[in-house]
């Protein structure tokens, strides 16, 4: 499959997360989504976190392999 920059939707200035999370940067965009620097509006320190948003069009084996991988990396010991 093809893939162009163009097909990546613009979500900065969108909160996500019941209006908790503000998508402010996009820092990279591929086939299977954008990952986008976002800040906790509700953190007294502002923390930033890095939000991937997948796209609609993405194969379902990459999704589930995103999912995989989040969960690796979500586990803290």
């Amino acid at each position: 499959m093809s893939f162009s920059a163009s097909r990546c939707r613009n979500l900065i200035g969108s909160t996500i997360g019941d209006d908790t999370l503000l998508l402010v940067e996009s820092m990279a965009c591929g086939a299977s989504g954008t990952v986008y620097r976002a800040v906790d509006l509700t953190s007294p320190d502002c923390n930033q976190y890095a939000v991937k948003c997948m796209s609609k069009d993405a194969p379902n084996d990459a999704l589930r392999r995103e999912i995989i991988l989040h969960q690796r990396v979500s586990k803290h010991p």
